[in-house]
C-alpha cells in the first residue's frame, strides 16, 4: 500500500495506519510505504505501534516529484483517506502508474474514480465514507485476494489521465473559466 500525503489533519494519515492494520488482521501481509512527511508523521508512528504495525510502515520521506511514479508503481493499492480533497491529482498519478485507489468521499476523489469501477449511483465503489477503515480495509483485502477484480479495476486506471482528464480538455476548462471571470467591458 502507498500513501501520498502531507501528513496534515485533512488527509487524515491515521485511517491509513488503521486500514493498515486490519487488511493485516484479514490476513494480507500488506506493508504501507508513506510518501511524503508533515506534522502528523510522530502521530502516524505512534497509531502503528498502538497497534503492532509498525514494523510495516516504510517511510519515505518527501519524494522528488520526477522519482515519485516508481515509488507509486511499487504499490499495490494506493490509499487516499482524505476528508477533503478538490481535484486529487494524487489518486490520478497512481491510476496512470497502473495502481487503483482506494479512498474516500471527499470531493475530488470522487470526480477522478467515479470513472473506476462505479456502482449503480456512478460513484466509484472503491470509495468509502470518510474514516470508515474497516469499509477501506475489506476493499483492500478483497481487491488483494480476488485478482480478476483487481485486474479488472486496473485496467481503466491506466487510460484513465488521457482518457478522462486529457491535457488540452483541461488546459480549454481553464482558458474557459479565466475569459468566464474576466470582467465585461461594457459599462
Amino acid at each position: 500500500l502507498c500513501h501520498v500525503s502531507n501528513l496534515r489533519a485533512v488527509k487524515r494519515p491515521l485511517d491509513a495506519v488503521d486500514t493498515l492494520a486490519k487488511v493485516r488482521v484479514a490476513g494480507v501481509p500488506a506493508k504501507l510505504m508513506i510518501l511524503g512527511d508533515g506534522p502528523l508523521l510522530d502521530d502516524v508512528y505512534q497509531r502503528a505501534c498502538e497497534l503492532r504495525v509498525d514494523q510495516y510502515i516504510v517511510p519515505m520521506g518527501i519524494i522528488d516529484p520526477e522519482k515519485l511514479p516508481k515509488y507509486v508503481a511499487a504499490a499495490d493499492i494506493n490509499l487516499v483517506t482524505s476528508e477533503n480533497e478538490s481535484f486529487c491529482l494524487a489518486a490520478l498519478e497512481a491510476c496512470a502508474c497502473g495502481v487503483p485507489t482506494v479512498g474516500t468521499h471527499c470531493g475530488g476523489l470522487d470526480e477522478v474514480m467515479g470513472k473506476v469501477d462505479p456502482g449503480v449511483d456512478r460513484t466509484s465503489r472503491l470509495l468509502v465514507n470518510i474514516g470508515d477503515s474497516d469499509g477501506m480495509a475489506k476493499l483492500v483485502v478483497d481487491l488483494a485476494k480476488n485478482k480478476q477484480r483487481y485486474k479488472r479495476v486496473q485496467n481503466p486506471c491506466l487510460g484513465l489521465a488521457h482518457k478522462a482528464f486529457p491535457r488540452d480538455l483541461q488546459v480549454q476548462g481553464y482558458l474557459t473559466l479565466v475569459d468566464d471571470a474576466r470582467p465585461s467591458a461594457t459599462p
